[in-house]
């Protein structure tokens, strides 16, 4: 007779208890951090040996990779989970669930514009970040046909490919602002390339792969 602990799990009931992640519940298994058997191609878990798998969990971790990514704030987890838990609907719909969903969209577009000194009327959502560079980059093109735009050569793919599609289609010329080898951006470099004809500067603020940070004050000011 077997005790409810020699109970042997899935990867997928080891996760439920857990709370995590299938994928993490493997992670730990092929790691050796979490002891498993294998029956066929899957791995079962006895429920005993899931102390361990939490202990490893619960452990003091010093995460030092925020430049790929970085945990959820907790106030936007919050308010992410508050409003999934109000109705689903339409917000360009007339009904009231419709316009209780707009003017809570609306309310969130005021506190960004207040957040970055803007009219809330240009505070455009979109999924993300290349999204937004493309919208900025391919909105300017049609107004600045004859200019140039300066990007920086550490710039994200999507500032660097989108603006290379453009100058290539002839929508305007496109310059490069080197770096030092430290990858800081050359300022005097920047200085010459400057003239009345120069419609955009594109430089990242932090760059994700080194870590970088940019002097957008000292870009600001030139």
């Amino acid at each position: 007779m077997h005790s409810g602990l020699d109970e042997l799990l899935t990867t997928d009931e080891a996760a439920t208890e857990l709370k995590v992640s299938t994928k993490t519940v493997l992670r730990l298994v092929r790691s050796g951090q979490l002891p498993a058997c294998k029956v066929g191609r899957a791995y079962r878990i006895r429920r005993a040996d899931l102390t361990r798998g939490l202990e490893h969990m619960h452990s003091d971790v010093v995460y030092l990779d925020d430049n790929a990514s970085n945990p959820i704030d907790p106030t936007v987890r919050m308010a992410v989970i508050e409003e999934l838990a109000l109705p689903q609907v339409n917000a360009s719909s007339s009904h009231l669930d419709g316009q209780v969903a707009r003017a809570r969209i609306e309310r969130a577009r005021e506190q960004v514009a207040e957040l970055v000194d803007a009219r809330r009327a240009d505070v455009v959502f979109t999924s993300g970040a290349t999204e937004a560079n493309n919208l900025v980059l391919r909105g300017l093109a049609p107004h600045v046909r004859g200019g140039r735009v300066l990007i920086s050569a550490t710039e994200h793919a999507s500032i660097s490919r989108a603006a290379e599609a453009l100058a290539n289609a002839g929508e305007f010329a496109l310059g490069v602002i080197p770096v030092t080898v430290r990858g800081d951006l050359d300022l005097d470099a920047l200085d010459s390339m400057l003239s009345d004809d120069v419609a955009l500067v594109s430089v990242g603020a932090a760059n994700s792969e080194t870590g970088v940070l940019a002097p957008l004050a000292a870009v600001a000011e030139r």
